[in-house]
């Protein structure tokens, strides 16, 4: 066992890597696929087709398509499932809409 395992419980590393690995793809989405027109798989690129058809934004669709399914994982395989993956499922799409498109770091 290292270190930062003896001093931080597991749930708050697998947090952390949850918000830094959405914070990633969130710099990928805004700052490569959505200004190039790119629909990436799953619901993200259901969300960015989405945006086109009906004009809200790729986030809000997201939370939407998240919000019905995360219920039906819930219901389905129950509140472990639940907790595990509510923090992703609520902050990427934060994260979506938060993000700079012009940020200095990409160009």
């Amino acid at each position: 066992m290292g270190a930062i395992e003896r001093h931080v419980p597991k749930f708050i590393i697998e947090a952390v890597l949850v918000l830094i690995g959405s914070m990633v793809i969130a710099i990928g989405f805004n700052g490569f696929l959505l200004p190039n027109q790119i629909a990436p798989g799953g619901f993200t690129g259901i969300s960015v087709i989405g945006s086109e058809l009906i004009g809200w934004k790729p986030a809000y669709i997201l939370w939407v398509l998240n919000g019905v399914f995360f219920l039906l994982g819930w219901i389905i395989l129950g509140k472990s499932f639940a907790a595990k993956t509510f923090l992703g499922t609520a902050v990427l799409p934060f994260f979506f809409l938060n993000y700079r498109r012009d940020a200095d770091f990409i160009t």
